[in-house]
């Protein structure tokens, strides 16, 4: 049904809002032209920067222009602008087999989180070494944590260089018998202080998961050498 005042054919009038599949996303110049206020001063506020001389006043004022246009800070800029983000890397070449290595991962996500960072999960197969690393540093990580893939020398020195740490295990570092030797240690560490504080029934808990059961009999060989002495 016509309204009066209409015309046959004509297009209803809108909101003047612009369609969401065109419209661009607010920034920060535009939180400072609805505030009244300089880019460096939402960036001030929004950043929570401390010492900077910002009032409550123009604080509250920069924070309500933000709620109304839907800014959200840009994470990708922001980090382009820093040299690195707060964001750490977790690489797989396959996904966790298990649920107690899904249950560390997610502990691991949780406690970098509580710190600060944001934590991504990346699952390729398809680069290796060097590429694997350039790959990594394009998005400017504070951090690649390592489990199942150790990187060569020339992939490390490419990450140094990008002002990114690469954290490994000890286990990709060194040789197996290496492993070996400090995983016995670990148990054996680990019995003397039971026996030195009164303790002469110890059992030994070895995971059956595939992929740490090699770890797990290390540990129970170096408490079986203190046990028999």
């Amino acid at each position: 049904m016509l309204k009066s005042g209409e015309e046959v054919g004509a297009m209803p009038k809108t909101s003047g809002q612009q369609n969401p599949s065109t419209a661009r996303p607010p920034t920060s110049t535009d939180v400072a032209r609805l505030a009244g206020v300089s880019r460096t001063t939402v960036s001030f506020v929004l950043n929570d920067v401390p010492d900077a001389r910002v009032t409550e006043e123009t604080r509250a004022r920069v924070l309500a222009a933000a709620e109304e246009l839907g800014y959200i800070p840009n994470a990708v800029a922001t980090a382009l602008a820093a040299g690195r983000s707060q964001l750490v890397l977790i690489p797989f070449l396959d996904l966790p087999s298990s649920r107690e290595l899904f249950l560390y991962y997610d502990q691991l996500a949780d406690r970098l989180t509580k710190l600060g960072y944001t934590v991504m999960f990346h699952k390729d197969r398809s680069v290796e070494g060097a590429a694997a690393a350039r790959q990594w540093a394009s998005l400017r990580p504070a951090a690649v944590v390592l489990m199942q893939r150790p990187l060569d020398d020339q992939a490390l020195e490419l990450l140094r260089k990008a002002g990114i740490h690469a954290i490994q295990p000890l286990s990709m570092l060194a040789t197996e018998a290496d492993t070996r030797a400090s995983l016995e240690e670990a148990g054996v560490t680990a019995a003397e202080h039971l026996i030195a504080t009164g303790h002469r029934s110890i059992a030994v808990v070895v995971p059956g998961d595939p992929q740490f059961l090699q770890y797990g009999l290390a540990r129970l060989e170096g408490v079986r050498r203190v046990a028999h002495d």
